[in-house]
């Protein structure tokens, strides 16, 4: 049997797979969020304010699907027998609490908005935007555990790092891995609050929320991407059943990467210069919105690879009928709560602040900003 095409594991890389789509944006709008409201609190500007609303409607739509996908992926460990371990167990309970948490202030702060003071909001935007490293930590330090393993399904005679998850968040595997995935989660929210601003730019629509958007996109994406060019992990290729197709991957992965850090620069000496009607600009950066996850699914392909995680051997207890049965449920859930999700997060966009009432529509107006 083809080792990536086992029954027993397509739950689990499913579930895995929409996290994968969700989990950089909850992670990485919440500072471009503390972004707008700083700038709003030190200038009391309004239409930094209602920025913030806007972008936190879409961010709120994220946190709650991604919620339910971590959900979906810890039922698929329970029915993966052998993988539910008190690591993965560690790791699950830290992800769900700080979600429900974000889920907590959002539904405070973001709903009732006009009953706090501006420093009130700020300091809570702050904290949703620090919340979520508690999430990626414990994904790094899970990853980092088992990058030497030889798969994530552990027997019961080695249930947890020597040491405790303590020595496991400490490592320097897990803080490289940290590193590496918050950037890639800030740069990916970056990219979606710079395509969507692109567009409305192409349309002549909400002119000045989606200047203000660019730019710091543009600057914050700009960031991150020099971070992870700067911080970008190596692969090994000793020892793995697929080096050819390893290799490949993790070029792509390469291309792609360094084409974002050109995008960036661009847009942030376009922004600097005020020169963001450029419309070769914005047609490009329109069209780049899925270029990150591309990115961080060549890189998740090359390390499942090279982690042999898809080999039979390595998942026990289930059987080719009960794997099939499951994973044919998973990706129906799946599928339909990404339509679901995929609809909402079109309609919002489509119809922009205005829809909203965050903002008069201002097309055609020319103000400075």
């Amino acid at each position: 049997m083809i080792p990536w095409i086992y029954p027993g594991q397509w739950q689990l890389e499913l579930a895995m797979a929409y996290c994968a789509l969700l989990l950089p944006l909850v992670v990485g709008l919440p500072p471009l969020l503390a972004i707008m409201e700083s700038v709003f609190v030190m200038t009391e500007r309004e239409i930094w304010k209602q920025m913030a609303r806007f972008w936190g409607r879409l961010f709120g739509i994220a946190l709650h699907l991604c919620t339910f996908g971590v959900i979906l992926l810890a039922a698929g460990y329970f029915l993966a027998d052998g993988a539910m371990t008190p690591m993965a167990m560690t790791v699950f309970g830290a992800m769900l609490l700080t979600l429900f948490a974000e889920i907590f202030l959002l539904r405070r702060y973001w709903q009732d908005w006009w009953h706090y003071s501006r420093l009130q909001h700020l300091l809570a935007t702050l904290f949703m935007a620090l919340l979520p490293n508690a999430a990626i930590l414990a994904i790094a330090a899970m990853g980092g555990w088992t990058a030497n393993a030889a798969s994530i399904v552990c027997d019961s005679s080695a249930p947890m790092p020597t040491g405790g998850v303590c020595s496991a968040l400490l490592s320097p595997v897990s803080q490289l891995r940290f590193v590496h995935l918050t950037s890639a989660c800030y740069l990916t929210a970056a990219t979606f609050l710079l395509s969507i601003s692109a567009w409305y730019l192409l349309r002549n629509r909400t002119v000045r929320i989606a200047r203000r958007s660019l730019t710091v996109a543009a600057s914050f994406g700009l960031a991150a991407a020099l971070s992870l060019a700067v911080r970008g992990s190596t692969l090994d290729l000793e020892g793995s059943a697929f080096p050819l197709l390893m290799m490949w991957t993790f070029r792509a992965m390469i291309v792609l990467g360094m084409c974002l850090v050109a995008l960036f620069a661009a847009a942030f000496y376009l922004a600097s210069r005020r020169r963001l009607q450029h419309r070769g600009f914005l047609r490009l950066a329109a069209w780049s919105l899925p270029l990150p996850w591309f990115c961080m699914a060549l890189g998740w392909v090359a390390t499942e690879i090279r982690g042999g995680r898809w080999n039979a051997a390595h998942v026990s207890g289930i059987t080719a009928a009960q794997g099939q049965l499951t994973a044919l449920i998973f990706g129906f859930v799946v599928l339909v709560t990404i339509l679901v999700g995929a609809t909402q997060m079109l309609h919002m966009v489509r119809g922009g602040p205005e829809r909203l009432k965050l903002w008069p529509a201002d097309a055609g107006k020319s103000e400075s900003y």
